[in-house]
């Protein structure tokens, strides 16, 4: 329960980088929230906050895909970067953000499988395209 106002104090932390440093470039922003995130990042991995082992690996994957998509912005704030390589990346950030989601997707309906049978479907679905089975 404690870890719901971590989360809120990174969203506020997050608010208040792109709020104040606007008047700076919007490299610096990236790199404060990386910096945000990646912090938050080794708390969750000492402190594993939740009780169940495949929450706290969702939520780790979730870090790990901000910071990829951060990262991929310092790339496209970059005005000399080539066409090629910023296609690369977005192509890149468009996949882990899939990903994200199957997994996330793949979890919500093993979890309401319980209560629906049609999300027990859904998940046996799900598991083969997040190589769960």
């Amino acid at each position: 329960f404690y870890w719901e106002f971590v989360n809120t104090l990174r969203k506020i932390l997050f608010l208040l980088a792109f709020s104040f440093m606007s008047q700076f470039s919007s490299a610096i922003s990236i790199a404060i929230s990386i910096v945000i995130l990646v912090s938050v990042m080794r708390i969750q991995i000492n402190l594993n906050p939740y009780k169940e082992d495949f929450n706290n690996n969702i939520e780790l994957f979730a870090i790990e895909t901000g910071v990829t998509t951060l990262f991929s912005g310092l790339v496209f704030a970059e005005e000399t970067s080539n066409e090629t390589f910023k296609l690369m990346i977005l192509l890149t950030v468009i996949a882990f953000n899939v990903w994200f989601f199957l997994q996330w997707l793949y979890l919500f309906s093993l979890t309401m499988g319980d209560r629906f049978q049609a999300f027990r479907y859904i998940a046996v679905i799900l598991s083969v395209l997040t190589l769960k089975s």
